[in-house]
């Protein structure tokens, strides 16, 4: 059994978080997308955040309210 599938065995489902395409070439040969546009986009939020703080803009993002961003879906799944 290889690395894929032990993943995917351990977390049903998470081939449809992927085009078809890229799991294909993840499960042939063993190729999968970056991380990298996920810690970009995390870093880009952190500034805009820490930019309202020192520019005294707007409203900040406390806690309890935040945004969770699915990279998968590339979208923003609404608060409960």
């Amino acid at each position: 059994m290889n690395s894929l599938e032990v993943v995917q065995e351990q977390m049903k489902g998470i081939s449809d978080y992927y085009p078809e395409t890229a799991w294909t070439r993840l499960r042939e040969k063993n190729e999968g997308t970056t991380l990298g546009p996920c810690v970009w986009l995390t870093n880009t939020l952190i500034a805009i955040e820490i930019m309202k703080v020192l520019l005294n803009w707007g409203k900040l993002a406390l806690a309890p309210s935040f945004a969770v961003y699915d990279p998968f879906q590339h979208r923003i799944p609404s608060q409960r």
